[in-house]
């Protein structure tokens, strides 16, 4: 994403989906609760395992005038949260923001 004054902040669009959406499409209710709950903590792990591959990945290096992070936009808002509540030290003890459909603009 190029910025005013020649600035960049790298984008990589590429989410973990396929742990989250087979959580999803267990039915509703008590049966399948723990299952969920596992399939959860897997999700988070993936999140956290994307987001240091990001790091390692340094964009930034590439790039004059960019600060030291990566944006990666998920597709839907219960992403970041369900990461969260699968386990929050999977993404949360490092200084980020998470990007989300409701916090980019078209401008």
């Amino acid at each position: 994403m190029r910025l005013a004054g020649g600035a960049s902040i790298p984008v990589d669009a590429k989410v973990p989906l396929d742990v989250y959406v087979e959580a999803s499409a267990l039915p509703a209710g008590d049966a399948h609760e723990a299952e969920r709950r596992m399939l959860m903590r897997k999700h988070a792990k993936a999140v956290r395992s994307h987001i240091d591959a990001l790091t390692k990945k340094a964009y930034w290096s590439g790039l004059d005038a960019c600060p030291e992070f990566v944006i990666c936009p998920p597709p839907s808002e219960s992403l970041p949260s369900a990461a969260l509540e699968g386990k929050a030290s999977a993404v949360d003890d490092e200084p980020r923001t998470f990007s989300s459909p409701s916090t980019q603009s078209d401008a």
